[in-house]
């Protein structure tokens, strides 16, 4: 469903506007000389618009919204400059002063925007990957407690350290920092060293790894203690 939103279903709207724009362009008298241009901006909006797929995880809101105002303002220019042009309303002179002008000027304008919001895409990746990181510890957490479930009576301190471990998860911050996430990392390997645990019924094991001196609530605790302080 996802690859028809995003790949097929935009191909045959773009498809069906090349064929349009070659029958509305091929009966202008100065068509012949600009025909590329047109077909061109379309094929530039479905590119951004792939685009955005690929970075909207990594980026600001804000940044999209201003760059997609952006990319249309100079899809329609060029589609009203390219026509006026084509059916000889304008001459080749000021249609070439309008078009690299204002290409340069939105050029420069998005350069801007990247330079603004620099710091915002960065701050919104490290929420990404918070949020994935901690999405990762309670599908691991959730699987545990899925193995541990079957041997409730044998394993009784392990379920109640595994759910304090994802009352913790819950309420942790789900932004991260370049400095806490090998502490995440090692919380995941662990976690995942509890899971062959629980599999195995080395009960006792489990219990240590979460809330030993070492252990993941320990650790949890020290990577949101350092996120504090780095905000």
């Amino acid at each position: 469903m996802r690859f028809l939103k995003i790949v097929v279903i935009p191909l045959v709207i773009v498809g069906l506007g090349l064929i349009i724009t070659i029958a509305v362009y091929s009966d202008l008298p100065y068509s012949e000389k600009i025909m590329l241009a047109p077909l061109l901006a379309e094929l530039s909006i479905l590119l951004y618009f792939w685009k955005f797929h690929l970075t909207k995880k990594t980026k600001s809101g804000l940044f999209h919204i201003y760059m997609t105002f952006l990319v249309m303002l100079v899809f329609v220019v060029k589609i009203i400059a390219t026509y006026l042009y084509s059916n000889g309303t304008i001459p080749w002179t000021p249609y070439s002063y309008i078009y690299f002008t204002f290409v340069g000027i939105v050029f420069i304008a998005g350069v801007i925007l990247k330079v603004l919001y620099g710091g915002t895409n960065s701050a919104i990746g490290m929420q990404y990957k918070g949020e994935t990181n901690l999405a990762t510890m309670r599908a691991l957490c959730k699987e545990i407690t899925h193995v541990l479930n079957q041997n409730k009576l044998e394993a009784t301190k392990a379920i109640k350290g595994l759910r304090q471990l994802e009352d913790a998860i819950e309420y942790s911050d789900p932004v991260s920092h370049k400095k806490v996430i090998p502490i995440e990392k090692t919380i995941i390997d662990k976690l995942e060293k509890t899971l062959i645990y629980a599999k195995n019924k080395h009960f006792g094991k489990i219990r240590e790894v979460i809330k030993g001196s070492n252990g993941v609530l320990h650790l949890l605790e020290e990577r949101n203690n350092r996120l504090r302080q780095y905000k």
